[in-house]
């Protein structure tokens, strides 16, 4: 038998006790009659899928002052809760960094990105199930003025004495 995750010994109006609730390979428990109670099943039958990265985000090389883009497409049961880091840190919601999901997740560092903000990304899905992460690395190259050179041409005389 079992072990039991919950159970309860409360009395109903008709007099039978409620019924244990047992684990069970997917995201519903099958409830176990006691003296006399109907046996029930939650309608939810869904097997429990760790997370997948099915889209992962891939290295960004962007200029200062452009905006760097990060996107990444997860799958599983029950749906995957996603964080982004930057340089190991959690990134939160703010002004400079802009998450979105429209099935697909996405990072936007905006606010004038500099050679500074050159950084590891990671993104980690997590559920119940299990856990998946991928990396990818933002370079940001400086904005160079072009510098221009102009080059006087030489001009070689060779004088040549007749023999």
């Amino acid at each position: 038998q079992s072990p039991v995750l919950q159970s309860s010994a409360s009395k109903t109006a008709t007099g039978f006790k409620t019924a244990s609730y047992y684990p069970c390979l997917f995201d519903y428990y099958v409830l176990m009659a006691h003296e006399g109670a109907l046996p029930a099943v939650a309608i939810d039958q869904k097997e429990k899928q760790k997370p997948e990265l099915v889209l992962v985000p891939e290295p960004a090389r962007v200029l200062e002052g452009e905006t760097a883009r990060f996107r990444c497409r997860v799958t599983g049961y029950p749906l995957p809760k996603v964080n982004w880091y930057l340089n190991s840190q959690l990134i939160r919601k703010s002004k400079r960094f802009r998450l979105r999901y429209d099935g697909i997740h996405y990072l936007d560092i905006v606010d004038y990105v500099t050679s500074d903000d050159s950084a590891s990304i990671m993104v980690k899905a997590v559920n119940i199930a299990g856990e998946t992460s991928s990396h990818a690395f933002l370079l940001v190259q400086g904005n160079f003025k072009s510098l221009t050179f102009i080059l006087l041409p030489i001009i070689a005389i060779t004088l040549v004495k007749p023999i």
